[in-house]
């Protein structure tokens, strides 16, 4: 079945259109028909996590210079970084852009590096959600490595002071805002956000 060419201007209806035709599909198959589809008009975002390599992988077999996204809120572990260099490098990704906080905005809000310790929503939402919210505009679609079946506990992106050493008998993401209710840095936390932002 060919997706009508129709869905090339209308991103809406051809993201509905792939998610009937490859709900089960293997993941390969998705993103070959996303990146055809959209093609110049979607990004991945990737926190260059333990488990990225393989969304990585996957694009770069199919086109390395896919624009992706890392949120790079000035706060993340060092090896994150080192990490994202290398494997860019090995997998032959050309685009990868680094998202960073609104240098005015931290400076009026989080001059002395601390606001993660007295407001952690307003700390993500000032080096994540606005500077993730900027760099979309550009894209009809984004992909990311959250998984249909995890929880929105799945949404957090590590920065060093607010990510602890997970313990043992821990669920693996225990270590996000410990001491805090917080669970969400708040990029994924409403679903349809980037659908809107597209519709306006």
């Amino acid at each position: 079945m060919l997706l009508d060419p129709a869905l090339h201007f209308k991103p809406d209806r051809a993201a509905a259109a792939l998610e009937k035709r490859y709900a089960s599909a293997p993941a390969e198959h998705v993103m070959h028909a996303a990146l055809r589809i959209f093609a110049g008009d979607v990004a991945i975002l990737s926190s260059f996590g333990a488990e990225s390599a393989v969304l990585l992988h996957m694009a770069a077999e199919i086109n390395p210079h896919t624009p992706v996204l890392l949120l790079d809120t000035h706060m993340l572990f060092a090896e994150t970084l080192e990490y994202q260099l290398e494997l860019s490098a090995y997998l032959g990704l050309t685009d990868v852009r680094r998202i960073q906080p609104d240098a005015a905005a931290l400076a009026q809000s989080d001059r002395f590096n601390a606001l993660h310790a007295t407001d952690p929503d307003r700390c993500c939402a000032i080096r994540k959600v606005a500077p993730l919210d900027r760099a979309l505009e550009p894209f009809h679609a984004v992909i990311s490595g959250r998984k249909r079946f995890q929880a929105k506990t799945r949404a957090s992106l590590g920065c060093k002071p607010c990510t602890s050493r997970v313990k043992d008998g821990e669920d693996l993401r225990s270590g996000r805002w410990r001491g805090h209710t917080k669970t969400e840095c708040g990029i994924h936390l409403n679903p349809n956000s980037f659908a809107e932002r597209r519709a306006e």
